[in-house]
């Protein structure tokens, strides 16, 4: 039969095992969870690069309206509008668009590309 030492020491175990999985589940939530751990932020003056692409059917002047809140000044300097090469009426959305925002940078930091064809 079994001992009662043996027992004893089965027992014994298996909270020494559950008390370490247990901590060890603790500290890996800790360590996922956002709010516990601080994180590197960008610095809040940094500018940010856009990547714009625009089609056809309604979709540029959804582009422009979900564009038209955002700082072009301080935040978004450089903008890349991708257009269709036969698009000339998303191009001129665009243009009027950036004029309209008043940036006066649209041929420095606004870049009108075409995708290469197929």
């Amino acid at each position: 039969m079994v001992s009662e030492w043996s027992m004893t020491l089965a027992i014994r175990a298996t909270i020494a095992f559950l008390l370490c999985t247990t901590f060890l589940f603790v500290l890996r939530l800790l360590w996922i969870l956002p709010c516990i751990r601080s994180q590197p932020r960008p610095p809040p003056r940094s500018s940010a690069k856009l990547l714009i692409v625009l089609g056809s059917g309604g979709h540029t002047a959804e582009m422009l309206r979900l564009l038209e809140p955002l700082d072009f000044i301080k935040r978004y300097k450089q903008r890349t509008y991708v257009v269709s090469s036969g698009d000339t009426l998303s191009e001129g959305k665009v243009r009027s668009f950036e004029a309209k925002k008043g940036t006066n940078q649209c041929e420095n930091n606004v870049k009108l590309t075409s995708p290469l064809p197929c």
